[in-house]
């Protein structure tokens, strides 16, 4: 079995590349001997879209994770924890309409139900059982990150999303488009609010994650 680990820096799954790659010739998933690649991206939806794609033209991937760190909207998700984003759709991909944020959706320049879109989002219901106990979440990914009160609200009321990253629809879509099966795997790092890098859990949301990344395969060998 063929994986390929995502994310946008090296630094967000460095201890479990680590990890990996003092086990590499042990590693097994569902039973199966596994081949782990890793592919830093770069921040942004072009990067990670690029990447991915020049990724997958010379490789065949049964299983692409996306593990990174996130922002939520959601008060209710705990600094540090692990989430399963099962939803995507773009955060300010549109119009802005005398100061009315209209989507591209909105105006029709996408059908919202044009494949892989349903409503103008993309859902993942591909579940491994390594991943099961999770809680499910939905995301908008946007190319500016939010850090003001009123951008914030424009985004609360127009999506209701939990989390916002800035790569996630990028792996969505061309996975999907592909037909290879995936997820994403992010820990919140920070609450989406006005910019206060002070409050940020940056340390600690890449420690559980590489730390759950780690347990995956440790409990499947």
């Amino acid at each position: 079995m063929n994986i390929l680990i995502v994310s946008a820096t090296e630094n967000e799954i460095l201890l479990f590349k680590d990890f990996v790659l003092k086990n590499k010739s042990n590693l097994q998933l569902d039973k199966q001997h596994i081949d782990i690649d890793f592919l830093i991206t770069g921040v942004g939806i072009l990067n990670t879209a690029y990447s991915i794609t020049k990724k997958i033209c010379k490789k065949k991937y049964n299983l692409i994770i996306n593990a990174g760190i996130a922002g939520a909207f959601n008060s209710k998700l705990k600094m540090g924890s692990i989430v399963n984003v099962t939803q995507q759709t773009f955060g300010d991909f549109g119009i802005d309409d005398d100061n009315t944020f209209k989507t591209i959706f909105d105006i029709n320049l996408i059908d919202k139900n044009s494949y892989p879109f349903e409503s103008a989002i993309i859902n993942n219901n591909y579940l491994p059982p390594f991943i099961k106990d999770l809680q499910k979440v939905s995301g908008i990914t946007v190319n500016t990150v939010s850090g003001s009160i009123n951008k914030i609200n424009v985004l609360n009321n127009k999506f209701k999303a939990d989390i916002e990253t800035m790569e996630s629809i990028a792996v969505f879509y061309i996975c999907k488009k592909e037909n290879i099966n995936f997820i994403e795997l992010r820990t919140i790092s920070n609450y989406v609010e006005k910019r206060n890098k002070k409050n940020w859990k940056i340390d600690l949301a890449i420690k559980n994650l590489n730390n759950y990344l780690i347990s995956i395969f440790k409990n499947n060998n």
